[in-house]
């Protein structure tokens, strides 16, 4: 078969009439995506007489459905139309249409004549008729077939005619422009003439053949050739910048179609390479690519005249192997011990000019040695892990946090940020996927021991520990297959030997988790340890601490100490070492018993302040355990964690200074930084409060309207919300108090918990925050709803809460499976933004009913001023001593007060407090004038400025150094420079002591 566009002979007859009810009855349709067994996309209009795709079953725009013709005759060099006005059935929806030609009932291997995307709507009268010519080359019975996409569609006014035959040649085939590869104004146009004519019949004789640059109609070249003989011009006066050339073709008199094709000409820069691969023998590392075949304006370009940059990166460092490639092979070989992450990229190169680099996928290479710890920090698998779907569609993750679907996860074991999880609950039952570790060194003889962290659940979702020797086949540790299901839902550590799958001979192993569906609950894992036990072992096996930290926080450090031993270990057995550059001392935790194959954590607070910023960049912290005789020394100190310190980059205070007052106290004093606003934050986590206290809690109101208590349920008892101190059930909670209530059966729930009066800045939005946890049901059924309400005034009726807060912001239901709080009686946090600051009062209001007795829990309220990083206050520094600020000063004040002291050389600097950390400091204060009474007077004023010293309350004043030596006279209002030190100012009777600063 052979496509033709733009005939001109006359139409004779049709062959296809689908504006026929009998036509269309004699069709059949398929589907791509759906089985439509008990109904079809396409269907007839009686009264328009045309098809059309549309059927209400079928959710858009997932239509994907064949409207296949009956049989039709052809003949062999004829020519035919197909005339057809397709247009979308929508009015607010486009649509496709692709027609293809073929025998038998592989669609698949129909030709396709034509398609369209993007068909717009139209009725009858206005849709534009499109027209595809063909020819087939040999006498037959074909079919056509109308494959409509995406949204629904009309056919209007469609049918196939026989036009005729036709001594029109073909047009010209594969027309190419490939410019010069040296960037110069030079192109080669390359075609080939046609066969046949635009009917299929065959072209005898010379074809002679006009190429036009541009639009002109004055050939740049004319020539001839047989039919079907290839041709190839260059054109060296082409110039730079796109350009383009058309061709035609002329045989006894009738001229072809003229085709165009365009290219730009000049220095051209290639596209990134494609299919790039890389595979692994051993040390060696073969890549293999595909050249670009054009450039990034289009342009064609020639593979011999590329070269290409290939460069090898091993944990995120590049170094270039290969610098002018000029093959799409390159192998490299690469040893590592350790293990390393190993990446490359190529980069294509012409003329100097360079495509973008395209990377491979990332190989874990060298090993792991033992003992050896992960535990996903970062919610990252690292170079450590690679995780691998078996069946299904639902692979391994690594996450900071689960709280959508149970169980509910929202912080790792170690809380360091990460853990890994299977979505079981997503994936159907007899899925699975693996999670296996890079090569771990194997010594002969040994008997390592997996151990890790499991989230129990309720499902029956499953891992099977498994084991690849030499990065050979997966092999089932025995005995070591885990059902999740337990008896409570929360972490619980397990371990395995592992030595029993290990073969004699094994120089590497891998470990992997194989995820086994149930359809239940999510499978989550943390914290993995493989080791070999010893007699005597304490490990440092995991370090958890912060990149950075900002001044005004603190570095929060937690070392877990592994017992690698079958003896527990005595807390008077070994002792703790903290290796650091920090400047202050750190008191560490008195030792704890560790038992048999067990761990303890050791947890360090290291508060940052701007003293220690200013002195370093960042710090260095390893904890060292000390135990005679431990077999393992090698382990005993954790690698070093390097966190880095600094100041935030928010707006300083301004205009330090301090001065000594009449009392011997110090008033410092500054600018405010930025516009000095205090964002609103008020917030209650019912602390300090008595079990049963109804409020209100920290300014928050509970009211109970509906008087529907419900049963006891795990200390949560009556209608009302009410303290409920340290419960067991639910988990998660953030102190030792909760509040919560209890709803009868099939009662219609009506409780309030009501914010304080807020001042929220004009324009600005607020966030909500809180914690909720909910009694669960065995059944999906029963939602558990609440609203979340706004009024704009600050006074309301108790009595009737609703009359003011009629703005409502959200509404949120959840019950056992589905909702933002799905039903676990573990707090699950909820997060409500957008809350304008039009707002006087928020209200959570509860409104369930739900046919059995329930029980709901809150805690930590929060209701915060939507600042990125809000000024919240300021700290005041003693220069080289520390902060002698207790309590952080509020954001809205501008000065300090230093009790009285009679040290009197001191400097300070303020630094700016946000929700981040501390600002830059400000510049020091300068040496302010100490006051003190020597005579019994009130002295004179005296000032001491950054120029020197001025008396403004006496005529004449005498200065003396401490010596009693005149050191200048004084007169009023006159500067009077000094250099740095103690005086004595005297004028009259009444005199004083100052301090002149540097």
């Amino acid at each position: 078969m052979s496509l033709s566009v733009g005939a001109s002979a006359q139409t004779t007859e049709a062959v296809l009439d689908l504006t026929d009810r009998t036509t269309f009855d004699n069709c059949t349709q398929t589907s791509i995506k759906y089985d439509h067994n008990e109904y079809n996309a396409w269907t007839f209009n009686n009264y328009g007489k045309y098809p059309y795709m549309y059927n209400s079953g079928i959710t858009e725009p997932y239509y994907s459905d064949y409207l296949i013709t009956p049989e039709v005759t052809l003949k062999a060099f004829t020519l035919y139309r197909i005339e057809v006005s397709p247009a979308a059935y929508n009015s607010r929806k486009t649509t496709s249409l692709t027609i293809g030609l073929g025998q038998g009932n592989d669609l698949s291997k129909y030709k396709v004549l034509a398609s369209y995307d993007n068909l717009a709507y139209a009725n009858k009268s206005t849709a534009t008729q499109k027209t595809v010519e063909f020819h087939v080359d040999a006498d037959g019975q074909y079919k056509l077939y109308f494959l409509g996409e995406t949204n629904g569609m009309y056919l209007f006014d469609t049918k196939v005619v026989e036009v005729g035959s036709s001594n029109v040649p073909l047009a010209a085939e594969g027309l190419t422009l490939v410019p010069a590869s040296d960037g110069s104004a030079s192109v080669t146009v390359s075609f080939t003439l046609p066969s046949a004519t635009i009917s299929g019949q065959p072209l005898d004789g010379t074809l002679k053949y006009s190429i036009f640059r541009g639009d002109g109609e004055t050939a740049v070249k004319t020539g001839r050739g047989a039919a079907g003989e290839y041709v190839s011009y260059t054109d060296n006066d082409c110039g730079e910048g796109t350009v383009s050339y058309s061709v035609t073709v002329e045989s006894a008199g009738n001229t072809s179609e003229r085709v165009t094709a365009s290219t730009y000409v000049g220095k051209e820069t290639p596209n990134p390479v494609t299919d790039l691969a890389v595979s692994a023998n051993d040390d060696s590392y073969t890549l293999s690519w595909k050249a670009p075949a054009t450039g990034v304006h289009g342009a064609f370009l020639d593979p011999s005249s590329l070269t290409y940059r290939v460069t090898r990166i091993v944990d995120d460092v590049p170094t270039i192997v290969a610098e002018a490639c000029t093959a799409t092979t390159f192998i490299d070989n690469y040893t590592s011990g350790d293990l390393q992450s190993l990446q490359y990229s190529v980069v294509a190169v012409l003329n100097g000019l360079s495509s973008e680099e395209v990377k491979t996928k990332t190989l874990a290479v060298g090993s792991l040695t033992l003992p050896f710890t992960d535990s996903f920090a970062g919610a990252s698998f690292g170079k450590v892990w690679t995780a691998d779907i078996v069946s299904g569609s639902i692979n391994w993750e690594a996450v900071a946090s689960s709280t959508a679907k149970r169980p509910i996860v929202s912080e790792s074991i170690d809380q360091d940020g990460g853990f890994a999880i299977y979505r079981s609950w997503d994936a159907t039952r007899g899925c699975s996927a693996r999670l296996a570790s890079a090569p771990i060194k194997y010594v002969a003889g040994s008997s390592p021991i997996i151990e890790f962290y499991v989230y129990r659940t309720t499902g029956n979702d499953q891992i099977q520990i498994q084991v690849s020797c030499d990065n050979g086949d997966w092999t089932n540790v025995p005995d070591a297959l885990i059902t999740l299901k337990g008896t409570t839902q929360n972490w619980e550590k397990v371990e395995f030997p592992l030595a029993a799958a290990i073969a004699d001979g094994c120089k590497t192993f891998r470990v992997a988790f194989l995820s086994l569906s149930a359809y239940g609950q999510n499978t989550v894992i943390d914290k993995v340890r493989v080791f070999v036990p010893a007699d005597k072992d304490l490990e440092i096996s995991s370090v958890v601490a912060p990149t950075s930290v900002y001044s005004g926080k603190d570095i929060n450090l937690s070392f877990t100490i592994s017992n690698n031993s079958a003896k527990v270990v005595s807390a008077a057995d070994y002792t703790l070492k903290l290796v650091t550059d920090y400047p202050e001392s750190i008191a560490l935790p008195t030792t704890v018993d560790i038992p048999t194959f067990g761990s303890t954590t050791v947890d360090l607070t290291v508060p940052v302040t701007a003293i220690e910023v200013q002195a370093a960049d960042s710090y260095s912290f390893a904890l060292q355990v000390v135990y005679d005789g431990d077999e393992k020394p090698e382990n005993n100190i954790s690698t070093a964690a390097e966190v880095a310190v600094a100041f935030v980059e928010e707006a300083s205070p301004t205009n330090p200074d301090a001065k000594q007052l009449a009392d011997g106290s110090i008033e410092v004093s500054w600018g405010a930084a930025g516009d000095g606003h205090t964002p609103l934050s008020v917030s209650t986590s019912f602390e300090g409060s008595a079990g049963g206290f109804t409020g209100p809690f920290d300014g928050f109101t509970a009211l109970d309207l509906d008087q529907a208590a419900g049963d006891s349920y795990y200390m949560a008892s009556g209608s009302a919300f009410s303290v409920v101190n340290k419960p067991s059930v639910p988990r998660g909670r953030d102190g030792d108090n909760v509040i919560g209530l209890t709803l009868g059966a099939n009662k219609q729930q009506d409780d309030w918990l009501i914010s304080p009066v807020l001042d929220c800045k004009a324009g600005a939005t607020m966030d909500l925050n809180f914690l909720v946890a909910t009694k669960k049901f065995t059944s999906s059924s029963y939602y558990y709803t609440m609203e979340i309400l706004y009024s704009t005034e600050a006074d309301y009726d108790a009595a009737n809460p609703s009359a003011a807060f009629t703005n409502k912001v959200n509404t949120l239901k959840s019950s056992l499976s589905y909702g933002q709080f799905i039903n676990s009686e573990t707090f699950v946090p909820i997060s409500i933004t957008g809350i304008p600051s039009e707002a006087k009062r928020v209200a959570i209001h509860f409104i369930s009913k739900i046919p059995y007795t329930s029980a709901i829990w809150i805690d930590n309220v929060r209701i915060t001023e939507a600042v990125s990083n809000p000024l919240l206050g300021y700290n005041v520094y003693e220069n080289g001593v520390g902060r002698v600020n207790a309590e952080m000063v509020e954001a809205a004040t501008t000065s300090f007060n230093i009790p009285e002291t009679s040290i009197i050389e001191r400097r300070y600097f303020i630094t700016a407090v946000y929700g981040s950390g501390e600002s830059q400091p400000t510049d020091l204060t300068p040496y302010f004038s100490a006051v003190n009474d020597i005579a019994g007077g009130e002295g004179p004023a005296v000032n001491v400025t950054s120029e020197g010293l001025v008396v403004s309350g006496a005529d004449n004043a005498v200065v003396y150094d401490l010596q009693g030596r005149i050191a200048a006279y004084a007169p009023r209002g006159i500067v009077v420079r000094l250099a740095p030190g103690m005086y004595i100012v005297k004028a009259g009777s009444e005199t004083c002591k100052v301090m002149v600063g540097k």
